[in-house]
């Protein structure tokens, strides 16, 4: 699922874990956030769609089971961070072209960043 907004990957990463579409998932969140979302964010939209979940701090951390979303540090390629999900595909990149102007959706074999928040499924 790619995301259709510049700050929209948590809502990507929610719709690709809830097996819905973008605008669906937009919907869990409420009120847009034109910053993007924080990981209690995500929580919450989860928790609207049925699924109980959690986040944690997580530096340091390699593995994480299928059905996270992972939050990588900023960098000079992600310069606001980014949020990828955990599939049985590979990481699910809702912008996986970037900083191209129409974002497309792919998997990645591993995560293109160091990981520091994770919302995993409990």
């Amino acid at each position: 699922i790619a995301q259709e907004e510049p700050a929209g990957c948590a809502v990507a990463c929610v719709a690709s874990i809830c097996g819905a579409d973008y605008k669906k998932a937009k919907q869990l969140f409420g009120k847009h956030n034109a910053w993007g979302y924080i990981c209690k964010d995500i929580v919450r939209a989860l928790t609207k769609s049925g699924k109980k979940y959690s986040y944690k701090y997580c530096v340091g951390d390699k593995s994480f089971p299928i059905g996270s979303i992972v939050f990588i540090k900023r960098s000079k390629k992600y310069p606001a961070g980014h949020y990828l999900a955990k599939t049985s595909k590979g990481w699910m990149d809702p912008w996986i072209n970037y900083p191209k102007m129409f974002p497309k959706a792919g998997y990645r074999k591993k995560l293109p960043g160091k990981a520091i928040y994770a919302v995993f499924p409990l």
